[in-house]
């Protein structure tokens, strides 16, 4: 009612009515319409409507290719890559590079590059050593292997490597020296702190150099874990490559319960190495003659 005029006045509608509701939507609609014809995509500028696939390729790569059956349109007209397609087409651009050699692409990878190694690591029979790693590895267990010297252990860790490698063109592993890798960890933290100071992004772990999720540490225990610096070292490498949920081989001449009594002093050591016996499939020692006598 107005105080002015005593005169009662109309309801005030707070709720939408369905005729209203229809209006709206219509004009929604005419609106979508209408940006879609402005921004429809001209034959020769099909790369700038490309929707960011990050997990595919970035925008400014995917726009280089130019086979007409990466891209699929839909009844918008919106313009999208085909992501097996895309897959197929790196695929083969990898292999015209590489023709899948595996000299080649174990030597990009930093693995041993000595040919007559090499031979005897590709051709060699393993037999069910092979078949299990590659089964453990893939059930997403680390494998482990111990034994004397020239028995074959990084041997069948590298050709189970290639195992996962050989059907996927573009994937990549790393192979870790753990002796180097504690030598070069005073250069590392030297290339991160000059990344730091330029603004740059960086690998708290390799600093310019990138950790695949396919990691071989050879020569595990070629470390003195007695060392303060080096166990911390080693225990932050182990716990990054299990959040990064990485596929791993490590060889060493001592089981992990032997390196557990070599360096019971060092309290450090217990959660490293029980974190790498809780995760890991032990394969049986390796015996018998040296492989490098013959």
């Amino acid at each position: 009612m107005d105080k002015n005029t005593g005169s009662v006045l109309p309801e005030i509608i707070t709720e939408i009515t369905p005729e209203i509701r229809e209006r709206f939507l219509a004009a929604k609609i005419n609106h979508l319409r209408n940006n879609n014809k402005k921004d429809k995509p001209s034959p020769g500028n099909i790369a700038s409507c490309l929707p960011d696939f990050s997990k595919i390729r970035k925008q400014s790569v995917v726009a280089e290719v130019k086979e007409d059956d990466l891209y699929k349109k839909d009844e918008k007209g919106m313009v999208w890559v085909d992501e097996c397609e895309l897959k197929k087409k790196l695929d083969q651009e990898e292999l015209k590079r590489h023709g899948n050699d595996p000299y080649i692409r174990l030597a990009e990878c930093g693995f041993p590059e000595n040919r007559k190694d090499m031979n005897f690591i590709l051709n060699h029979d393993f037999g069910v050593q092979l078949k299990n790693v590659v089964r453990e590895l893939k059930s997403r267990k680390w494998a482990y292997a111990f034994g004397s010297v020239g028995r074959g252990k990084t041997a069948l860790m590298i050709r189970a490597v290639w195992e996962l490698l050989k059907d996927r063109p573009r994937s990549k592993a790393s192979f870790i020296s753990m002796s180097k890798f504690i030598r070069e960890q005073f250069k590392r933290d030297a290339e991160i702190q000059n990344c730091l100071r330029r603004g740059e992004s960086v690998d708290y772990d390799f600093g310019e150099h990138k950790l695949r999720g396919l990691v071989l540490l050879d020569d595990f225990d070629k470390i003195n874990f007695d060392n303060e610096f080096n166990t911390r070292t080693i225990l932050d490498l182990i716990n990054r490559l299990k959040d990064m949920k990485a596929y791993v081989l490590i060889t060493a001449q001592y089981s992990i319960s032997d390196l557990f009594t070599r360096y019971s002093s060092n309290r450090d050591t217990e959660p490293l190495f029980d974190r790498i016996r809780g995760i890991s499939y032990i394969l049986p020692e390796f015996k018998g003659n040296s492989f490098r006598n013959k």
